[in-house]
């Protein structure tokens, strides 16, 4: 069975956590983009009634370093607490929709339109409120104040998560050079001093976003931390849109990877050729120098000979770890804004 699919209990335990969490919640009357100019005089009024009740009811929290109700690139107001919880609204750039449909076209699309086939539809925002926070390192207590005045206006099943960062956490050395990822069209590489220490999959533009590097050593760069053992972190940054109520399977994205083991050797010796290639100019790149028949062979022999078999695959430690982490988010997000949980 192959690690991907692995859901045995392995030597070393990784753990996951939610280390970023962007929600909106439901403002269409905060949406700047209006077609007639009175309405959006009167949304402008709104946004300063807005800016002045976060100002006075989050008085004590908020960071005093920061510029507080500055415009940011996507919204017109920007506030941040203390503890780092970011609140945003007043989108200033309108929903976009793509429309395909040849009536359509043929009655509101220009020859343009007509020619590329397809044409967009623009319409307010209806997501005009933005939190964006760290649930390891703080609640939503200290703005609820603010998220309650929300929950008049929605149910709670139609809050949206706009963007999770799902972090696993390997106390274990792994070698980056032989990890590979499944069915992602980009892939990058950072090397440093001793080598490679960081790869990417994916693009910050693309739905899902992965990167694998040396948590150890990052903390001690960024932070001066000495963490006393190997650390590696396999972080998934997913842009994947969903209501509260019904998160995506991320445990798909973590069944892509596989983890092989540098210190081992094989009876066959074209394998530990390509292991040791592998070594030095990464697994994937090794590989596509065959043609596609023998990668495709090779990459079967790889897993029955060095799957990384010490430690759990990312996608058990997901399906064991992330129903009880979003429930406990979910938890946060709903009863800040004010409704009745009954249980998380």
């Amino acid at each position: 069975m192959s690690q991907e699919f692995n859901f045995f209990p392995a030597a070393v335990s990784g753990s996951l956590s939610i280390d970023r969490c962007t929600f909106l919640l439901l403002a269409p009357t905060l949406s700047l983009w209006q077609s007639d100019r009175s309405d959006a005089e009167i949304v402008e009024r709104r946004l300063q009634n807005m800016a002045k009740l976060v100002q006075s009811q989050l008085d004590t929290v908020l960071d005093g370093s920061f510029p507080q109700g500055k415009s940011s690139e996507l919204f017109r107001h920007h506030f941040r607490t203390v503890d780092g919880i970011d609140i945003q609204f007043g989108p200033v750039m309108p929903k976009r929709n793509k429309i395909d449909d040849f009536g359509y076209l043929e009655a509101f699309g220009s020859e343009e339109d007509l020619q590329r086939g397809y044409c967009f539809q623009y319409s307010a925002n209806s997501y005009g409120f933005r939190i964006e926070y760290n649930p390891n390192n703080t609640s939503l207590e200290s703005v609820s104040p603010i998220l309650q005045n929300f929950s008049n206006y929605q149910v709670s099943d139609s809050i949206r998560i706009a963007r999770l960062d799902l972090a696993i956490d390997y106390p274990v050395q792994i070698h980056p050079e032989l990890v590979m990822c499944q069915g992602m069209r980009k892939g990058f590489s950072a090397y440093g001093s001793k080598g490679l220490e960081t790869l990417y999959f994916g693009s910050r533009q693309s739905k899902n976003f992965i990167r694998l590097y040396d948590k150890q050593k990052e903390q001690k760069e960024k932070f001066d931390v000495d963490i006393d053992h190997p650390l590696w972190r396999l972080e998934l940054e997913s842009k994947e849109a969903f209501f509260i109520t019904d998160p995506p399977d991320h445990g798909k994205v973590f069944q892509r990877f596989s983890f092989y083991d540098g210190g081992q050797s094989c009876d066959d010796p074209w394998l530990d050729l390509i292991r040791c290639q592998a070594m030095i100019y990464g697994l994937e790149n090794t590989l596509r120098r065959f043609p596609r028949a023998t990668q495709s062979r090779y990459r079967k022999k790889l897993k029955q000979s060095f799957s990384f078999q010490d430690i759990e695959s990312p996608a058990y430690i997901y399906s064991r770890d992330f129903p009880l982490k979003f429930g406990k988010l979910r938890y946060d997000i709903l009863s800040a804004c004010g409704f009745n949980v009954v249980d998380h």
